[in-house]
């Protein structure tokens, strides 16, 4: 193979079949580390503390730690809803650490996180992180800075006109962020309303997108020239739809948004995720693998297959996935039916997140926030 050949072949990313995963954490059942017994028992007498019952809803990596936000609902809460693990860490099923300290994840308490969703960290190592409150709080989206202490930036309360403050009436999930030249827009998607929220960093404020023709369950952005597009998935339905950037950017004009349906899946997806050279992946709500689809190189959909768990049956909380900044792909696979529930692992892929595109250099400190 010429010199050209194998360049192009590792900037497009490897192919499936010679990416190699390797185990690096398995639990049967997740810990908490506590700072001290009494707070352990003061939880579990209060019914918000049995480990047998926490399961991961999202993770992302960045430098040598992994933060997991914890899967909760009513008649499942946690006190900790935020975690972090060290990725180098020498137990082969490390305990779950509060962050940034269990002082802001008091239930109850507004000033604090009461229920983290989606997570993604952008190019100047922030973290933003989905609230999706509790029957007592209103949503909020959060935002740490990784590289400052794990200082919080920001805290952006949804008013009710944007995020319905009554509990029932929403459900804030995953999140992703698109860099402009002079401003950082976040969009979520809430599963209640089916509706996506956009946010201004630069100006602190949110909106919203009404989203009629699909119930909005996962979302991922291209920022690939040409194809810059939301993709819109569904957990309930195959079909996969896109809608153009340039439209979202318009903060909830009342012009309609042109939804596009790019094709069918095999089955519905929870998560979504673009790298930065246009591939999609996303997992299959009734199979036991994670696929791909290249964008660039097919029009319409054509899944292959990435890594496949033989031991997933049960249908729910099969997988989610990140890229770190070191071209490594991880993947939770999770399944509560099984000995060995959980299993963080990772394979290098020879790519990034789409944050790290071509049109949006990397920077190196954190904008100034307001």
């Amino acid at each position: 193979m010429s010199p050209f050949l194998l360049l192009l072949g590792l900037t497009l990313g490897l192919s499936a079949a010679s990416i190699n995963f390797t185990t690096v954490f398995e639990w049967d059942f997740f810990e908490y580390e506590w700072p001290s017994e009494e707070k352990k028992q003061e939880a579990s007498k209060k019914g918000i503390y049995y480990h047998k019952t926490i399961v991961p809803h999202e993770h992302v990596v960045y430098g040598e730690r992994v933060f997991i936000s914890i899967y909760e609902s009513k008649t499942h809460p946690f006190p900790y809803t935020l975690t972090w693990l060290p990725s180098t860490a020498s137990s082969k099923s490390p305990k779950l650490n509060p962050y940034p300290s269990w002082k802001l994840q008091i239930k109850g308490n507004c000033k604090t996180m009461q229920q983290i969703k989606g997570m993604v960290v952008d190019v100047c190592g922030r973290l933003w992180a989905v609230d999706n409150g509790n029957e007592t709080c209103p949503a909020k989206l959060w935002i740490f800075d990784l590289t400052e202490g794990d200082s919080v930036s920001l805290v952006h309360q949804f008013s009710n006109e944007i995020v319905d403050h009554a509990y029932s009436s929403r459900e804030l999930n995953s999140l992703v962020l698109d860099e402009r030249p002079n401003d950082t827009l976040a969009y979520i998607h809430d599963y209640e309303s089916g509706n996506l929220i956009g946010f201004s960093l630069k100006e602190n404020v949110s909106w919203t997108i009404e989203i009629q023709e699909i119930h909005v369950r996962c979302i991922a952005l291209s920022p690939i020239k040409g194809k810059e597009v939301v993709y819109l998935g569904s957990r309930e339905e195959s079909e996969l739809y896109s809608v153009p950037l340039s439209e979202l950017r318009m903060r909830g004009a009342n012009t309609p948004l042109t939804l596009t349906l790019v094709g069918d899946q095999k089955a519905g997806s929870s998560r979504m995720l673009m790298d930065n050279k246009g591939k999609l992946y996303f997992d299959l709500e009734t199979f036991n693998y994670v696929g791909t689809w290249d964008t660039n190189r097919d029009a319409q959909i054509k899944e292959e297959e990435l890594y496949k768990d033989e031991r997933l049956t049960h249908y729910d909380f099969k997988f989610n996935f990140a890229f770190d900044t070191c071209n490594n792909f991880w993947i939770m696979s999770k399944d509560n039916t099984k000995t060995t529930n959980f299993r963080l692992l990772r394979a290098e892929v020879g790519v990034k997140s789409y944050l790290y595109n071509d049109l949006i250099p990397p920077k190196g400190k954190a904008r100034e926030i307001l």
